[in-house]
Order: structure tokens, then C-alpha cells, then sequence
């Protein structure tokens, strides 16, 4: 729980490690609080239990922005901004930050909006970055691709 109100992921335990050059796919339906997970992943909102950990440190209210420096975030967009996203993604793929969290949801057809999705995903990877992509479907499922 990220605010003390409701369980994330419908109350699903979550446990994943992502070294650079993976990435770890979190699909979940709307709702489910992926976004949550992302912000509980960049130190930005506290646990009420469980860990965050960067090169096997916790991350906590007092370390969370230092962390933060080593970690971008590409939010939610409408596919009529995918200029911006895609100047962002490419700015942080060019930065020196090792963890990339990419909030980008596909509808229950598996398109994206931005039709360039996975394409991104592999650059990032490719460019040895650490990569959680947050995407809406049917159920909850988290992977390593």
C-alpha cells in the first residue's frame, strides 16, 4: 500500500528485479495502481510495507532523492503528444540515469497509441538501462522481456 488506503494490484504481492539492459513488463487493468507502483518505485510516495532497493540499498523518505537522480520517469500521454514522448524517451535514453519507468498503457488490442511502444522499450534496453514499463490489459501479469 502506497497510502495507507488501498492495496496496489489489487493486493497482488509484487516482487521484481530489473538489472540494465531488461526490462520488466507490469500489465495490469485500469485502476490496479500502476502509476502507484511507479511513484513507490522512484521514492516519491512511502510504502506502508515492503522495499524498494537500487544496487541492494532501501530506498527511503531520507535516501529517495538521491535515488531519484539515478531514475527517469515517462508518464501517461495521449497518442497525440507521442513528439514529446518520444523526445523524452530519447533524452533519458542519451542521459546517465540507469533506471527508466515508462507509464505507457496498451488497450486490450495491445495498441498503444504511439504504435512504437516495444520499439522504445528495446532502445532503452539496448542502451543499458534498467526499464519498468507500466501497460493497461485483462488481468495482472509481471514479466521479464
Amino acid at each position: 500500500m502506497a497510502d495507507g488506503t488501498e492495496p496496489l494490484c489489487d493486493g497482488k504481492p509484487l516482487s521484481f528485479a530489473v538489472d540494465g539492459g531488461e526490462a520488466v513488463v507490469l500489465t495490469a487493468p485500469k485502476g490496479w495502481g500502476k502509476t502507484a507502483v511507479a511513484r513507490c518505485v522512484l521514492g516519491l510516495w512511502p510504502l506502508v510495507e515492503g522495499c524498494v532497493s537500487y544496487d541492494a540499498e532501501p530506498v527511503t523518505a531520507d535516501s529517495a532523492a538521491w535515488m531519484r537522480r539515478f531514475a527517469g520517469y515517462v508518464p501517461q500521454r495521449k497518442p497525440a503528444d507521442a513528439p514529446d514522448f518520444l523526445k523524452q524517451v530519447e533524452e533519458l535514453r542519451k542521459s546517465d540515469r540507469q533506471i527508466i519507468v515508462v507509464d505507457c498503457p496498451q488497450d486490450k488490442d495491445g495498441a498503444d497509441g504511439f504504435g512504437l511502444i516495444e520499439s522504445v522499450v528495446e532502445d532503452l534496453k539496448s542502451a543499458g538501462k534498467a526499464v519498468l514499463w507500466l501497460r493497461e490489459g485483462d488481468g495482472f501479469n509481471l514479466e521479464q522481456i
